[in-house]
């Protein structure tokens, strides 16, 4: 199935008046997660994991792995469901879902336009983890420190 986007001004108005879903990729490798630096909103300036919203006509599971080929040139594999997390942010609130990935090929990594940069980050006390974030991390039972 082919999916469609909303055309950028219609997106606009529609986000001011209902949430956004999304799904967000807590990509691990070992005892270490991937976090990404945001180029563009609603994280912009963020150390961030990757993820976006879900298009129409599109299951859960292929949304996650169109986002890791999309944002990170990698084929991913869920693991598992982490949690659903609200965020609201100040031009749009996006509900997530989101999910523990695994990558077996990290060779092809290779960022999109809204990220600057990457990190594998090994515990929570990272000072790049934006505090919002934190719970999450925590949820996805990966980082113990």
């Amino acid at each position: 199935m082919e999916y469609g986007f909303i055309e950028k001004q219609l997106y606009e108005k529609i986000k001011k008046v209902i949430p956004v879903l999304c799904v967000d990729l807590v990509l691990h490798k070992g005892s270490k997660v991937l976090l990404c630096f945001r180029e563009n909103e609603p994280a912009k300036g963020l150390w961030w994991i990757p993820g976006g919203r879900v298009l129409k006509g599109e299951t859960l599971a292929d949304a996650v792995t169109r986002k890791g080929h999309e944002e990170l040139g990698l084929s991913i594999e869920i693991e598992r469901l982490v949690g659903i997390y609200d965020w609201f942010w100040d031009t749009i609130h996006t509900p997530s879902v989101t999910y523990l990935v695994r990558c077996k090929d990290w060779r092809g990594l290779n960022l999109d336009s809204q990220h600057s940069n990457c990190a594998l980050i090994d515990s929570l006390q990272d000072n790049i983890i934006p505090g919002m974030l934190l719970p999450l991390l925590k949820d996805s039972g990966v980082l113990n420190k």
